[in-house]
């Protein structure tokens, strides 16, 4: 094929820094492309997703978010999903100790809280996501 995409091979996606700059309804379009490759092929998708309250740091340029990725994508068709919160043991890459770092702050909470519990900032958050599936499920 022209693009190099061919749907019999085994594909990787990454999304990183992309997708929550579409609007909702595209973002969803091409997450659903992605997933319905996991019929063809094994497909692995690695992206990261804004929350809510991340979006807001520009209207004008963020617009789709998922405080749940890893809710959403199964029920696209990805049988498997894998998310880390930067900070995370598995997503800090020994850079994020500072107890005043954002990211380290947001470790503790569950995810349902909108804002922090110390001073009422806003809970931004930035996942970092891997989704797979394959024709047998698995």
């Amino acid at each position: 094929m022209e693009s190099g995409f061919i749907p019999e091979k085994n594909t990787v996606w990454i999304l990183e820094g992309i997708i929550y700059y579409l609007p909702h309804s595209q973002a969803m379009g091409v997450l659903k492309t992605i997933a319905d490759n996991c019929r063809i092929t094994h497909t692995v998708l690695l992206a990261d997703f804004m929350n809510k309250q991340s979006t807001a740091l520009s209207a004008t340029n963020y617009h789709f978010y998922s405080d749940w990725p890893d809710q959403l994508l199964p029920s696209l068709g990805f049988s498997d999903v894998k998310l880390s919160q930067i900070g995370d043991p598995d997503a800090d890459y020994g850079l994020l100790h500072d107890p005043h770092n954002l990211f380290n702050r947001l470790r503790g909470l569950p995810r349902s809280i909108q804002n922090h519990p110390d001073d009422g900032t806003p809970c931004r958050r930035l996942y970092l996501v891997q989704a797979s599936g394959s024709p047998n499920g698995s």
